[in-house]
């Protein structure tokens, strides 16, 4: 019976914590790195800056949070403390991040990530992609402005839905190996500028039938293009510089492939 408990101790740990959203907080800088955890991302309550449920093996990882606070900014990071034996675990985590302040993210992804922006307030993102798949969703606009993207992976996949939404001013996406599904479909005001650089990758890229576009490419081995006027190593939508806002993308590969599609209006 003690050996049956001290197992159970082992695996069905849990890490519940959240920080507490105080009256006058005007944003926050948060980092969340759980190595050796498949977790997801979404809009939280009205009461906590962030909060998290992780269900995880003693044995393997350990979970923690700090957070300090400088004025009426909140500077948090979530993390976990890795042992040599998590490649394979299945611990995991869900992670709630309030929808009332501007946010400044890090975020690391694992093996399977899921994060979900749709309704929360993101002032700079910044993404490390780790091996296996990340998926990052924007479902309606960014109530505020996004100054600058960045998106940066050795080997991994992702898959990025509704890019447009977050109001972006710089993304820039790199890649050394792996695949993105990148669709930047949103709404766009003004000039948005991208810059995708890749090695040995697949690159998918959906663009908004509503903005103007200009794409540039340099050291694509294969490049399919979908109702844009090619002229050098530029193409350009029928409707650039008549839009209320304007996409600019260069593309620089090594040895990639990049797939052009229009998105499909419903």
């Amino acid at each position: 019976m003690i050996i049956y408990l001290l197992i159970i101790s082992l695996i069905g740990a849990e890490f519940i914590e959240s920080v507490t959203l105080r009256k006058g907080c005007t944003g926050a800088v948060i980092e969340i790195d759980l190595s050796g955890c498949k977790f997801s991302i979404k809009e939280g309550n009205n009461n906590s800056i962030i909060s998290t449920y992780i269900s995880y093996n003693k044995e393997r990882i350990l979970p923690n949070i700090e957070y300090e606070w400088e004025e009426t900014v909140c500077k948090v990071k979530l993390f976990t403390e890795e042992n040599e034996t998590t490649m394979f675990g299945e611990d995991s985590a869900v992670v709630y991040l309030s929808p009332n302040i501007p946010l400044t993210l890090q975020i690391h992804t694992s093996s399977q990530s899921k994060i979900d922006l749709t309704h929360l307030m993101i002032d700079d993102l910044d993404i490390i992609i780790g091996l296996g798949y990340t998926w990052l969703y924007i479902k309606e606009p960014n109530p505020i402005n996004c100054k600058r993207i960045k998106i940066f992976g050795n080997i991994g996949k992702l898959s990025a839905e509704g890019i447009g939404y977050l109001n972006f001013d710089d993304l820039h996406l790199e890649l050394n190996a792996g695949m993105v599904n990148l669709d930047m479909s949103g709404n766009y005001d003004g000039r948005s500028n991208v810059e995708i650089k890749s090695g040995i990758a697949v690159l998918n890229l959906t663009l908004p039938s509503t903005t103007g576009v200009k794409l540039k490419t340099n050291g694509i081995l294969h490049t399919s293009t979908e109702q844009l006027i090619r002229k050098d190593n530029w193409y350009t939508s029928s409707n650039f510089g008549q839009t209320a806002g304007e996409l600019v993308i260069h593309v620089h590969s090594g040895l990639g492939k990049l797939n052009v599609k229009y998105e499909n209006k419903k």
